[in-house]
C-alpha cells in the first residue's frame, strides 16, 4: 500500500483494544504528523514500511503512546502498547521538518514489562547525520518519554538503550542511521545500507512477509529493510500522484449517512415521559435523594450539580430566587432547562457563583457528551453569574452538543416522532467578571439563540465562536471585555448580529474570521475548493453599536457572504488597526502547506465609523484592506536522488554540510511563506511588508513559528537562542518612537539601575542581588518531577508536563536564602533551570521547592518552557511566562561571564517599569497593564536603546560592557516592576553595580519595533 497525504493527517493508526494488528510493505510519504500511529495495541507488529518524509509539522514517523479509557465501572483504566515488533523499516524525515525523534515512545507508551523486538531499521534525517557525542535536534533522534527509562539520542545510542536500560536481548539489533540511498520508486541502490539488511525471519523462525510493496516474492535469503526489494524479477508498481480510483470521485461535501438506532431506548423511555420541575434551594434542599426515572422527587435539591444528575429530558430546574447557588456544573442530557423559579420573579433573581474552589480549571456552566450523546435543545435563562476570584474560564461555554441535531439520539428521536428541530437558547442572564470568555461555543455547535444577555467585564472575548453555525446574537450587552466583543471564527457560518451594544473592547468589537485560527478544531470547507477554507461564511451584522475599542470596530478575516449594515462605531481603533479592518486568515499548516483565502463578497454600507483615541494622535484609515490571495502549496514529499553518489573522501561531511545550507538558503530565497523571520520585519524594510501581505502569510505564526536553530556551543554547552534572534538583533540602526520622551517619562526618572551585583542579609543569610540560574543534566541523574500549580496560579497559561521537570529540590529561588518560606522571602521568586541534556530551559515564578511546600513537590505559580535552541517560540501568544510579557528570563540577564570574562554582551538586556499598557510587540507574547495604562505607557516587549552620543570611554570596564551592549542592542520591557531596573544573574564575584548606575535614564531613546506579526500601535504626536 502506498499512501500519500497532506499535513495533520496520520496515515495508519493501530489504535485502542487492536491485538496482533500488523502494518507492513507500506511506502508512506508527505505526511503532516505520524505516519504510523499505535495506541495502546498489544502485539502490533510494523514490519519493512518505507515512512519517506513523515513528521513534517509534528509527531514522529513511528509514534507509539497509551491511551485512557474512561468509562469503565472502575473509573478511567490506562491502556499501555504491549509486545511491540518493529523489523526492517525505514524511517526518513526531510530537513525541513519540525525537529523532533523519528521513533517515540510517549511516557506510559509502552510497558516496560513486555517484550519489544526492534531490528534492522535504518533511520535518517535529511538534514544530516548526527554527530558524536550526540547533540539535540541533529540526526535521526529516537526517543523514549518513559518515567525511569527516559532517553533520547541516535541510533548508536538507542541500540545501547535497549540492551543496558530496557534489558530487551532483540532490541536494536542491527540497526543503523544513515542515508538508505533509494531510488525514484523508493528501491534500495546498490550503495543502500537497507539492501540485504534483514534476515527473513523472526529468531523463532516466523516469516513477517514473503513478498514486497509490488507483490513481488523476496528472495530466501537477506531480505532488503523498507518495503521495496531489490534484485528480484519484475518492475516495481507505478506511484502516481494521486492513485486512479480517487482521482475520478469529486470532493463529498455535506454531512455523511447518520447512524441506525433501536426505537427502544432511549426513544420509548422519552416518548412516554411527562415533563417535571425539579426545584433548587441552596438554604432547605438536599442532594440525598434516590435517582427515580420519572423524575418524582419529594424534597427540593441543595446544588445545581445534584439536580442535574437526578434530571432526564424536558424537565425544568427552578433555582430559588435571591439566593447564591454554587457552580460550575455540566449538562449532559438533552432538552434541559435551567431558570429562575417563575414564582420568585420578577422580584428575586437566582445568581450561580463560581470561584476557583468550585470549577476549577472548569467553566462555570458547560455542556458536553453524556448518556445520551450530548446536551441538546438546553435552555439557560432568568438567573445570573458570577465569576469570583482568579478564575480562568469561560462563564458558559457549550461543547459537544447545543442544538438541534449534535445529540444523535435526539436527533433520531426528534425525527422519528416527526418533530421539528429545536434549539437552544441563552437569554436573560447577566454574567459577570468571567475568567475568559463570556460565553464560548465550541467546534460543531448549531442551532443556538443568545439574546437579552448582559456580559460585563470577560478576560476574553465576551462571545467566542469557534465553528459550527445557525446563531443567532441579539439584543445583549458586552461591556469592557480584555479582549473582542464577539470573535465568529473556525468556519462559524449563517450567523445573526443584531442589536448588541459593545462598549469599552480591549481588542477588535466584532470579528468575522479569525486573526490565529488552528486548523484542526475548525468547520469549514476545504480548500481544495477555488477560493475557499473561509473562517467566516454567511454572517449579517445590523443595527449594533459599538462605542470605544483600543482595536477596529468589525474587522474580516477570510469571511465569505458578510453583510455589515447599518451599524454605528464609535471611538473605535483607539490604540490600533482601523475602524474597519480586511484581512486575511492564513492557515499555517505546516512548512509547505500554507492557505489564505481574501475575503469574498462582502457588504459594508449604511454604517457610520468615528475613530478613538487623544486628540493629539495622528488620524489613521478608516478602512483598511489588508491584500490577501490563496495560496495553496500541499505537502509533496521530496522523491529519493535515485543514483548512487561518486565515491569521496575524508571531506564529505564538511562538503554534504555546506551543499545543505546552499539548498537552504535557495529555499529560504524561494518560499517566503514558510521561512520568512519575523527578525527580518523587524528591519522595517519596505518591500516585505506588501510581500507578507500578498502571500497571505500569518502575521502571528512568522513570529512564533520563526524558522533558525543552531547547535550547541564549541564547549558542549547549549546556545541562548540562535544568533538572529529577537534578543540578539542589533537594534543601532532602529528609528526612535515619535513619542519616545513621554514614554520614557512613565518610566520614571533617575539613571539605569542595574539589579544584580552585592546582596543583603535577611536572618542571618545571605541572599544575592539578582537571578540565579542553574545548569542541569536529566540524562545524568537529575530526576524529572512533578511542579503543583495552585488555583490560584496561571496553570491555563503554564506548560504543564506530564513527564515533569527536571528542577532539583535544592535549585536556588531569587530572593531567596535556601529554603526560605514567602515570609520574608517574598517577592517573585524566580527559578530558572536549563537541562544541558536537552538545552531546554524551564522557568518557574513564585516558587516553592518541597522543603518549603511540605508536601514533597514543588510548587509554582506559573511554569514555562523554552527550546534554546530555536527561534520558534513554541507557545502561543496570549500566554504569560515567568515574566509578566511572556518572554523567556535568561536569555535577557547580564551574566557574570559576559561582564568579567568574556567584556561583551550579545544580547538585549531585560528591564521593569512600573507602569505598562494594554499591549506588546514582539518578541513579547503577553501584556499585563499596571499602574499608568494610556497610550503614552510602556508596553511589553518595548525596546530602548542608549544613545550613540553618550559617552561610555570613561566608565569603570565592567560598566563600559554594559553602556555598550544598551547602545547596539538596548534593553526589553519585560516585567512591571521598579523603574530602570535592569536584570543580572546572581554572582557573588559581580562587580560594583554603582559602577554602571552612572548611565542616565534620559540618555535612552524608546524604538519603533512593530512588525507585521502584530498590528502595529498607533502613534501619538510628540
Amino acid at each position: 500500500m502506498w499512501l500519500s497525504c497532506g499535513p495533520s493527517v496520520h496515515l495508519l493508526f493501530l489504535t485502542t483494544g487492536s491485538r496482533s494488528s500488523a502494518a507492513r510493505n507500506n511506502i508512506i510519504t508527505a505526511v503532516g504528523q505520524a505516519g504510523i500511529n499505535v495506541w495502546a495495541s498489544r502485539g502490533a507488529t510494523l514490519a519493512h514500511n518505507t515512512i519517506w518524509q513523515a513528521q513534517e509539522n509534528a509527531q514522529s514517523c513511528i509514534l507509539i503512546n497509551a491511551y485512557t479509557h474512561d468509562d469503565t465501572p472502575s473509573g478511567p483504566v490506562l491502556t499501555r502498547c504491549a509486545n511491540l515488533t518493529l523489523w526492517a523499516n525505514l524511517l526518513v524525515r526531510s530537513a525541513t521538518a519540525r525537529a523532533g525523534p523519528v521513533l517515540q515512545i510517549r511516557d506510559n507508551g509502552l510497558d516496560p514489562n513486555s517484550t519489544f523486538v526492534s531490528a534492522h531499521n535504518v533511520y535518517y534525517d535529511q538534514k544530516g547525520l548526527g554527530p558524536v557525542p550526540f547533540q539535540w535536534g541533529r540526526g535521526a533522534m529516537l526517543e523514549d518519554e518513559r518515567y525511569g527509562t527516559a532517553f533520547i539520542g541516535n541510533a548508536t545510542g538507542w541500540s545501547l538503550h535497549c540492551s543496558t536500560t530496557l534489558h530487551q536481548s532483540f532490541c536494536d539489533i542491527n540497526s543503523i542511521e544513515a542515508d538508505p540511498q533509494l531510488n525514484a520508486n523508493f528501491t534500495p541502490l546498490a550503495c543502500s545500507p537497507a539492501r540485504g539488511r534483514a534476515a527473513p525471519s523472526l529468531p523463532s523462525g516466523m516469516k513477517l512477509v514473503t513478498d514486497d510493496f509490488s507483490g513481488r516474492t523476496r528472495p530466501v535469503d537477506q531480505f532488503d529493510s523498507g518495503a521495496v526489494q531489490s534484485n528480484i524479477n519484475g518492475g516495481a508498481k507505478p506511484l502516481p500522484p494521486v492513485p486512479a480510483a480517487f482521482a475520478k470521485i469529486p470532493a463529498f461535501y455535506g454531512v455523511g449517512p447518520g447512524p441506525v438506532y433501536s426505537k427502544e431506548w432511549p426513544y420509548d423511555y422519552w416518548a412516554a415521559r411527562v415533563c417535571k420541575d425539579l426545584y433548587v434551594d441552596a438554604v432547605n434542599g438536599t442532594d440525598n435523594q434516590a435517582f427515580n426515572y420519572d423524575s418524582n422527587y419529594s424534597y427540593p435539591f441543595k446544588t445545581i450539580g445534584g439536580a442535574l444528575v437526578a434530571i432526564n429530558q424536558c424537565d425544568r430546574i427552578l433555582l430559588k430566587g435571591g439566593q447564591n447557588h454554587v457552580g460550575g456544573f455540566g449538562i449532559f442530557r438533552p432538552n434541559v432547562t435551567v431558570t429562575t423559579n417563575p414564582a420568585d420573579l420578577p422580584a428575586a433573581r437566582a445568581k450561580v457563583v463560581c470561584s476557583p474552589a468550585t470549577t476549577g480549571a472548569n467553566p462555570c456552566i458547560r455542556t458536553g457528551d453524556g448518556l445520551y450523546g450530548g446536551a441538546a435543545a438546553i435552555t439557560l435563562t432568568n438567573f445570573d453569574v458570577v465569576m469570583s476570584g482568579s478564575s480562568s474560564s469561560s462563564c458558559i461555554h457549550l461543547n459537544e452538543g447545543a442544538g438541534s441535531g449534535t445529540s444523535a439520539y435526539w436527533a433520531f428521536y426528534l425525527a422519528a416522532r416527526g418533530l421539528s428541530t429545536t434549539k437552544s437558547f441563552i437569554k436573560h442572564m447577566s454574567l459577570t467578571d468571567c475568567g475568559l470568555h463570556g460565553i464560548k461555543l465550541s467546534t460543531f455547535v448549531k442551532d443556538v439563540v443568545v439574546e437579552n444577555m448582559t456580559i460585563t467585564r470577560p478576560k476574553g472575548t465576551g462571545i467566542e465562536v469557534r465553528g459550527g453555525g445557525n446563531l443567532i446574537i441579539r439584543g445583549s450587552s458586552i461591556l469592557s471585555p480584555v479582549d473582542a466583543g464577539i470573535r465568529l471564527g473556525g468556519g462559524a457560518r449563517n450567523v445573526l448580529v443584531e442589536r448588541n451594544i459593545i462598549k469599552n473592547f480591549g481588542g477588535r468589537g466584532i470579528i468575522l474570521g479569525s486573526d490565529n485560527t488552528e486548523v484542526m478544531y475548525m468547520d469549514v470547507d476545504w480548500a481544495r475548493t477555488n477560493n475557499d477554507w473561509h473562517d467566516n461564511i454567511n454572517t449579517t451584522v445590523r443595527n449594533n453599536i459599538l462605542d470605544g475599542g483600543a482595536g477596529a470596530g468589525v474587522s474580516f478575516y477570510s469571511a465569505r457572504d458578510a453583510v455589515v449594515v447599518h451599524n454605528t462605531l464609535l471611538n473605535v481603533a483607539a490604540s490600533m488597526q482601523a475602524g474597519v479592518l480586511l484581512d486575511v486568515s492564513p492557515k499555517q499548516l505546516g512548512p509547505t502547506l500554507t492557505t489564505g483565502p481574501p475575503n469574498a463578497n462582502i457588504t459594508f454600507k449604511n454604517n457610520i465609523v468615528t475613530l478613538g483615541g487623544p486628540v493629539t494622535a495622528n488620524l489613521m484609515v478608516e478602512a483598511r484592506l489588508m491584500q490577501g490571495t490563496i495560496l495553496n502549496k500541499y505537502l509533496s514529499g521530496t522523491p529519493p536522488n535515485g543514483t548512487c553518489p561518486a565515491a569521496q573522501h575524508h571531506r564529505r561531511m564538511l562538503r554534504a554540510l555546506m551543499g545543505h545550507r546552499a539548498l537552504m538558503a535557495a529555499a529560504k530565497a524561494a518560499d517566503i511563506v514558510s521561512t520568512t523571520a519575523a527578525l527580518s520585519e523587524m528591519q522595517l524594510k519596505d518591500s516585505q511588508p506588501n510581500n507578507r501581505r500578498e502571500l497571505a502569510a500569518s502575521f502571528a505564526d512568522s513570529y512564533l513559528n520563526a524558522p533558525g536553530e543552531v547547535g550547541r556551543n564549541p564547549d558542549g554547552s547549549c546556545p541562548i537562542f540562535p544568533p538572529d534572534n529577537a534578543w540578539h538583533l542589533d537594534v543601532t540602526s532602529l528609528p526612535v518612537h515619535a513619542n519616545s520622551k513621554s514614554i520614557k517619562t512613565h518610566i520614571g526618572g533617575g539613571n539605569l539601575h542595574p539589579d544584580f551585583g552585592g546582596g543583603y542579609t535577611a536572618n542571618g543569610q545571605r541572599i544575592l542581588y539578582g537571578i540565579p540560574f542553574v545548569v542541569v543534566d536529566s540524562r545524568k541523574g537529575t530526576p524529572m518531577v512533578p511542579i503543583d500549580i495552585p488555583l490560584t496560579g496561571y496553570a491555563d497559561e503554564s506548560d504543564i508536563l506530564p513527564g515533569g521537570y527536571p528542577i532539583p529540590p535544592n535549585a536556588t529561588v531569587e530572593g531567596a536564602y535556601n529554603n526560605c518560606p514567602d515570609n520574608p522571602c517574598g517577592g517573585d521568586r524566580h527559578v530558572l533551570v536549563v537541562d544541558n541534556a536537552t538545552c531546554l530551559l524551564y522557568e518557574t515564578w513564585r516558587s516553592f521547592p518541597p522543603a518549603v511546600t511540605g508536601t514533597g513537590r514543588w510548587q509554582a505559580d506559573q511554569v514555562s518552557r523554552f527550546n534554546l535552541s530555536r527561534n520558534a517560540v513554541g507557545r502561543p501568544l496570549g500566554w504569560t511566562s515567568a515574566d509578566a510579557a511572556g518572554l523567556p528570563i535568561l536569555p535577557g540577564l547580564v551574566k557574570w561571564e559576559e561582564v568579567v570574562v568574556k567584556g561583551v554582551i550579545d544580547h538585549a538586556i531585560r528591564f521593569t517599569g512600573p507602569n505598562s499598557r494594554r499591549a506588546y510587540a514582539p518578541p513579547a507574547t503577553h501584556f499585563a497593564p499596571t499602574g499608568y495604562t494610556d497610550l503614552d505607557a510602556p508596553y511589553m516587549g518595548m525596546r530602548v536603546r542608549l544613545n550613540a552620543s553618550f559617552d561610555c570611554s570613561p566608565l569603570a570596564q565592567a560598566a563600559q560592557v554594559f553602556c555598550t551592549a544598551l547602545k547596539k542592542y538596548g534593553g526589553i520591557f519585560a516585567d512591571n516592576g521598579s523603574p530602570w531596573y535592569f536584570s543580572g544573574t546572581a554572582h557573588l564575584l559581580f562587580p560594583s553595580r554603582r559602577q554602571c548606575e552612572v548611565v542616565w535614564g534620559l540618555a535612552v531613546g524608546v524604538l519603533i519595533t512593530c512588525t507585521l506579526s502584530l498590528e502595529c500601535i498607533k502613534t501619538p504626536k510628540p
